[in-house]
């Protein structure tokens, strides 16, 4: 017998019930087959003395009390000598598991039961199913309560609870979409695999395949169907969403409109554009699923001809025309392919677009076919496979335009294999091959890859500099603008990086069908940006928008998106969350992204104290050989972490300067000085960075390097960073202040800043800095600490006495005392010290 799962996440519900039966009331639940009402019923009953029974024999009077009831009836009245037989002189809890399936006889009598007071009732009814009229007279006549049981709401951390361990959130979100909250349908699509474990995380498994016991309750719930009703069902699954003026013509009026009386499908929309889908997405998995193979493509010509006849007026209508031309086994024309393929690239669904591409191809596209299937392969994360189909369609001939496309796009994949040489000789032979200069800044644009690898930033600003003045289209202007931007970055300027951001994006949207990665692009400019300067929204933004873009059709969104959200969580100090999201890259991405992955989290378990994992992180990212002099210097940041040592900071400040990379070694240095470094050069340092680079965070590392031996001003450049949100850099200043405080003989202050610093620290879930290794939480006692909280929250002496029943003279001696121990003088500074 299977293991029940945690019952969790209907708190609400179950003490609701727990009120009503205590109460004296009866109840019955009413929801969805498989939301999970009778275990909220069984719940409610707990341990009690309940006589249980579930009604599985309808055609059977009394069939489903018979297990209550002797083996032999009177002559007599059957009802009376039932109901002595179950609640005898007393009151009775009976919980009825399916009471919509009672039979005339058992239902007429739990009604009795119930209206005589003899029998307190907890059951459960299905919607959508008939139901006995002595069970719905129930809540009609108001003898019981009827509560309406939804799906579940808590479907991430009940899979947490089930699967003990973390769980994408992506993978989550996508199996309570599929669900729509069905325990039982959540249950069995779990245990048929459709989550893995992968490096301590649970992810999405892949493509997703119905088990029998599932697929067999979908059957259930869809029933017998006429021929009619069958094919309306179906091409509804195959078509969803379904214009429902062309499901009419193919099926219908009368299938359709028994479809919708059935539950089976829904009717969307407006008056203007009405579209069908069914009621609940494992109907169309289940249908699809079961419709034989010919059947299926005969159906799909159907729906492309349909669509045909209509001209296929709409853009989608484009995407899902070649898709049912290819799934049936019918398409011949590559242009209509290649259309298609160009927006399943535009909207990142990569899996349909490779499928496009090698249709194309097959279908005698030529070299634009070729191109286009390499492109995608190549941001797929599969480079090997995209360099063999960019070779071989680089042989045949084509036009200028295509020539210098295919140049720009294999010289990018062999550059994503580390054969920087070979795609620099196949650049500049392909620079004399062309002549118009659309297709010559194409090539240059691609050079500034190798340019921008090699460390040479000022060269490849000045190299987007030439296309910008004179750009071909907008798209080749949007590349240069997001170039510049990489440049910019590096050379400590992330505020014009963004404006060059902006520009880019104020050229239109037309590029993005033609380069959709480059939102990618724009968003990891957006969050390095972010770091650089301190700007934990515009990270968050940044990221969510990276969550947009198509993470559940293309790894390396999902893997970006993840990424994002770790780095937004480091910056905020929630050190143990970044762990939990900065893990290795899949192997569908580049090494270099990988390198980057790596020393994020080598640094993020730095930060927790986590010396081991750092260490196998680290130890990961070196081994990578590095791509870039970024990814050396991102390696050089998080080493200072394993050992604490400031001086390994300094060292890898100096390397990053040497790289000419100043936003970087302003990094390195302030993790000097939060190391313990408090050397006159190091503020010197830092103060010239400051001049030098934009955004707020240098000038906060100047000033917390040249505060370290002031606690005053440490405290400020604490509360400095608190209101940017970065919280560990606000507990570490605060922490610090409170050792400058102690040196100076101040240990009001001392202790004042030492409660700030812990207050700040409880917000860094995880966070185990030397910094903060010697805080301890104020010596406070458990009432002085309730007392001092509920005066913080803006209680009055009164008050307080009045919720704690103590006198006003107690409330008030236990607040000088943990004023004295706070270091503190009043009500008004305890919020900040206890994070309220």
């Amino acid at each position: 017998m299977p293991t029940p799962w945690p019952f969790t996440g209907r708190s609400a519900e179950l003490a609701g019930l727990a009120d009503l039966l205590a109460a004296g009331a009866s109840v019955v639940l009413s929801g969805t087959a498989g939301v999970g009402k009778s275990r909220l019923a069984a719940e409610a009953v707990g341990c009690a003395d309940a006589l249980r029974v579930s009604a599985t024999v309808p055609d059977l009077p009394l069939g489903a009390l018979s297990p209550l009831l002797p083996a032999v009836p009177p002559e007599g009245n059957v009802l009376a000598w039932a109901a002595d037989a179950i609640a005898g002189s007393g009151r009775v809890l009976l919980l009825v598991d399916d009471a919509h399936r009672l039979d005339a006889t058992s239902a007429t009598l739990v009604h009795q039961l119930v209206a005589a007071g003899r029998a307190q009732l907890v059951a459960t009814v299905r919607t959508g199913e008939p139901c006995p009229d002595a069970i719905v007279s129930l809540w009609k006549d108001e003898l019981a309560e009827r509560v309406d049981v939804g799906p579940l709401t808590y479907v991430h951390a009940l899979l947490e609870r089930v699967l003990g361990g973390p769980v994408e959130r992506d993978a989550a979100d996508r199996l309570a979409e599929l669900t729509r909250g069905n325990a039982l349908y959540l249950r069995e699509l779990v245990a048929a695999g459709a989550l893995r474990l992968d490096d301590g995380r649970w992810r999405w498994a892949g493509r997703l395949t119905l088990p029998r016991r599932l697929s067999e309750l979908i059957e259930l719930r869809i029933g017998t169907l006429a021929e009619p009703e069958r094919a309306a069902l179906e091409l509804a699954a195959l078509g969803e969403p379904l214009g429902l003026d062309m499901l009419v013509r193919l099926a219908g009026a009368g299938a359709v409109e028994n479809l919708e009386e059935r539950g089976l499908i829904t009717v969307i929309g407006d008056r203007r554009r009405q579209a069908v889908r069914l009621s609940h997405p494992l109907y169309g998995e289940a249908v699809r699923a079961g419709t034989p193979r010919l059947r299926t493509m005969r159906r799909l010509r159907e729906l492309a001809g349909a669509v045909e006849s209509t001209g296929a007026r709409r853009r989608d209508d484009v995407l899902r025309l070649a898709v049912w031309r290819l799934d049936s086994g019918s398409a011949t024309d590559p242009e209509p392919l290649l259309a298609a393929l160009r927006l399943a690239w535009a909207v990142a669904d990569y899996p349909l677009a490779e499928r496009l591409g090698r249709a194309a191809v097959e279908a005698g596209g030529g070299p634009e076919a070729g191109l286009l299937l390499g492109t995608v392969l190549g941001y797929a994360g599969r480079p090997e496979e995209a360099a063999e189909i960019l070779r071989s369609t680089w042989e045949q001939e084509c036009e200028e335009r295509t020539r210098a496309l295919l140049a720009t796009t294999l010289g990018r994949t062999l550059g994503q294999l580390g054969r920087l040489a070979e795609a620099e000789r196949l650049l500049e032979d392909a620079a004399v091959m062309v002549d118009d200069l659309e297709n010559l800044q194409e090539i240059t644009l691609m050079r500034t890859m190798f340019t921008m690898a090699a460390g040479r930033y000022t060269a490849t600003a000045e190299l987007a500099a030439t296309i910008l003045a004179r750009p071909g289209n907008p798209g080749l202007a949007v590349q240069a603008h997001v170039t510049t931007a990489w440049a910019l970055l590096f050379t400590g300027r992330p505020l014009d990086a963004l404006e060059s951001v902006d520009r880019a994006i104020g050229l239109g949207t037309a590029w993005r069908e033609e380069i959709p990665v480059l939102v990618m692009s724009m968003n990891f400019i957006r969050i390095h940006a972010a770091t650089l300067i301190g700007d934990l929204d515009l990270c968050r933004s940044a990221a969510a928008e990276i969550g947009a873009i198509g993470t559940e059709t293309w790894e390396a969104a999902r893997f970006g998106h993840q990424w994002a959200e770790g780095v937004a969580a480091l910056m905020a100090g929630r050190v143990r969350e970044a762990v939990e999201l900065l893990r290795p890259a899949p192997p569908v991405l580049p090494d270099r992204v990988d390198s980057i992955n790596r020393a994020d989290l080598a640094l993020a378990a730095g930060l927790a104290g986590d010396v081991a994992l750092a260490g196998r992180a680290l130890a990961e990212a070196e081994a990578i050989p590095p791509a870039t002099p970024i990814h050396q210097t991102m390696i050089d940041l998080a080493r200072p972490w394993l050992t604490g040592s400031a001086a390994e900071a300094l060292r890898a400040a100096a390397l990053a300067g040497e790289r000419g990379l100043p936003g970087l070694e302003v990094l390195a240095l302030h993790t000097a000085v939060r190391l313990g470094d408090r050397s006159p050069a190091t503020a010197h340092r830092l103060a010239e960075l400051a001049g030098l680079c934009q955004g707020r965070l240098a000038e906060l590392a100047a000033l917390h390097a040249a505060a370290v031996h002031h606690g005053r001003d440490l405290m400020a450049v604490a509360e400095e960073f608190a209101g940017a949100g970065l919280l560990l850099h606000a507990a570490e200043a605060a922490a610090q202040a409170a050792g400058a405080f102690a040196e100076a003989g101040r240990q009001a202050s001392a202790r004042a800043a030492s409660a700030r610093a812990w207050a700040l620290s409880r917000e860094c879930r995880g966070a185990a800095t030397p910094a903060l290794a010697r805080l301890a939480a104020p010596a406070l006692t458990k009432r002085e600490l309730e007392i001092a909280r509920l005066a913080a929250a803006g209680h009055s002496s009164k008050e307080i006495a009045d919720r704690l029943v103590l006198s006003p003279r107690t409330v008030d001696n236990h607040l000088q005392a943990a004023f004295g121990k706070l270091g503190v003088s009043g009500r008004g500074d305890l919020g900040p010290l206890l994070g309220q």
